[in-house]
């Protein structure tokens, strides 16, 4: 079966088509991978049979893998994931643990973050639950504006019984907002420009939520935003925010005015993607 599913993965073109297949056999037969080839031999019962059948028809339509499964893993942690947020990129855990070795150097107590459009909640919950397993008083606040994500992102948070986390519907954009009580501020905005959106790939582009992706502008609005209310930011904050590469100039002079320290982390692919602001 394993061998099937790989050849005909890779007629229709699907990305890592050996992976996709055992994470697929995975799922349906509760089996890690190694589980896979101490027990090649095993039939597959006819249940089991069905769910492979559905998987299958989702991922040669270009369903995101996550989404068939319904988890991803983000920091380590095992998150439910749907249409209702984006899929958490492994370049966002590079802004967490930026997030958290600031955070533990911090002398509050306890320490205060805010994460604008949690989504998932993958930032919110990765940095509270590190915090909690140190035994660290923690306060974190999740905003987004859509209820749908933040259902999301309260979901996941119950998985790892975290308290002292709250969710709020938030737009920053009509809303004001005071960045004044936070040791840390992150968030992974929407900045693809609508004119770059068609070249997404498919899977993005047809299954994840538009308006987790792009701001249905020049990508700048998110930032634009930041830079208006950063100076309510109290001294020895810092901001770290997500960003695309082709935009980081654009971004940086929004920011131009203010008395802060910029730097800009590039990503695994050696693009700008983190910028960090300290006041």
């Amino acid at each position: 079966m394993l061998h099937w599913g790989e050849e005909y993965f890779k007629d229709h073109k699907i990305d890592s088509p050996r992976l996709t297949m055992e994470l697929l056999l995975c799922d349906i037969l509760n089996f890690k991978r190694i589980d896979l080839y101490l027990n090649y031999d095993r039939p597959l019962t006819n249940m089991e049979l069905d769910k492979l059948h559905n998987y299958i028809i989702l991922a040669v339509k270009s369903v995101p893998l996550q989404y068939i499964l319904g988890k991803t893993q983000f920091m380590g942690l095992d998150l439910i994931i749907d249409k209702r947020a984006l899929i958490p990129r492994p370049e966002t855990e590079q802004l967490a643990r930026i997030a958290i070795e600031f955070l533990e150097n911090s002398k509050s107590e306890p320490i205060k973050l805010l994460d604008i459009g949690t989504g998932s909640g993958c930032l919110a919950i990765a940095i509270a639950k590190y915090f909690k397993d140190t035994s660290r008083q923690y306060f974190v606040n999740a905003i987004d504006n859509s209820p749908e994500s933040l259902k999301l992102a309260q979901e996941n948070a119950e998985k790892y019984n975290l308290d002292n986390i709250e969710f709020n519907l938030v737009d920053i954009l009509i809303e004001d907002i005071s960045l004044a009580k936070y040791d840390c501020i992150v968030s992974n905005p929407p900045y693809i420009p609508l004119n770059n959106y068609q070249s997404l790939d498919k899977q993005v582009r047809e299954y994840e939520p538009k308006s987790a992706l792009t701001d249905f502008s020049d990508g700048l609005t998110f930032y634009k935003r930041f830079s208006e209310i950063a100076n309510t930011m109290q001294s020895n904050a810092m901001m770290v925010l997500e960003i695309e590469g082709e935009n980081t100039e654009d971004i940086i002079n929004l920011f131009k005015d203010f008395n802060f320290n910029i730097e800009i982390k590039k990503d695994f692919a050696g693009l700008d993607r983190i910028m960090i602001l300290k006041k």
